[in-house]
């Protein structure tokens, strides 16, 4: 290594410890992933709602694959491809955890429709029944979080969307969106468009979806329930549409 003020020999490179180093990391990578296996193979199966769910406005729909551990936190699987990678668990209270040590980028959990017709890419669980719950035959992909977006492997084939959470108080607060940032990183990859809701207070199409119903809701006059609850789902579906992009094979 050479300086103007002095030559000096380069620090020897120590092969052999870093291949223990990276040695020690897939074993633990290893054992990271059997534990999470382990614990979600133990879990029991979700049944009859939870608290966290009813928080938001959903119900059992697009639940099944999806279970509940001893402490009462939904547990979901972390899918790349065929194979569980890693579980999050999120509790009734809506706090979320990746299990320690676990990789989880790349993997996904679809929220499938045999029959369905447009895939829609989100990040978060419940962000992602409330699509599923108000666009009929759509499949939804979870990626969890805003980093694993453009990330999240899965077969981008038909009509496809990309459902941003739009992070406008962030992008206020700290001059960008991440949500917005990530969902278009992530369409410009596959391929398609991105639907943001806008003119809310929260973030996602779950918050876009019970603000909606709450303001309809008290202007019903004399609609029902359900037919509020059909108008805005409606709205919803119509936005998906409206931004998804037909591909004829995988991108």
């Amino acid at each position: 290594m050479w300086r103007a003020e002095k030559d000096s020999a380069a620090p020897k490179i120590d092969m052999s410890a870093i291949a223990k180093r990276r040695g020690e990391e897939r074993r633990a990578l290893v054992n990271a992933t059997n534990a999470a296996r382990e614990f979600f193979m133990r879990c029991a199966p979700l049944r009859g709602g939870h608290a966290y769910l009813k928080s938001h406005g959903l119900d059992m729909m697009g639940c099944a694959g999806l279970k509940v551990d001893r402490d009462g936190w939904i547990v979901i699987p972390a899918m790349l491809g065929r194979n569980l990678t890693s579980v999050q668990r999120i509790s009734p209270v809506g706090d979320k955890r990746f299990w320690p040590g676990a990789a989880i980028k790349g993997a996904s959990f679809t929220i499938n429709r045999s029959d369905a017709t447009l895939t829609v890419l989100c990040e978060g669980l419940a962000t992602g029944l409330a699509i599923y719950a108000a666009v009929p035959m759509s499949r939804v992909v979870v990626a969890f979080d805003a980093g694993n977006l453009p990330r999240a492997q899965f077969q981008a084939r038909g009509l496809v969307v990309v459902a941003a959470d739009n992070d406008s108080a962030t992008e206020a607060r700290i001059g960008t969106n991440p949500g917005m940032e990530s969902a278009q990183k992530a369409a410009n990859a596959i391929g398609c468009g991105v639907a943001a809701p806008t003119g809310i207070a929260g973030t996602d199409w779950c918050d876009f979806r019970q603000e909606r119903f709450a303001a309809r809701f008290e202007q019903r006059g004399r609609r029902s329930e359900p037919a509020v609850r059909r108008s805005v789902d409606a709205e919803i579906a119509a936005a998906m549409m409206r931004h998804a992009t037909f591909l004829r094979s995988a991108a």
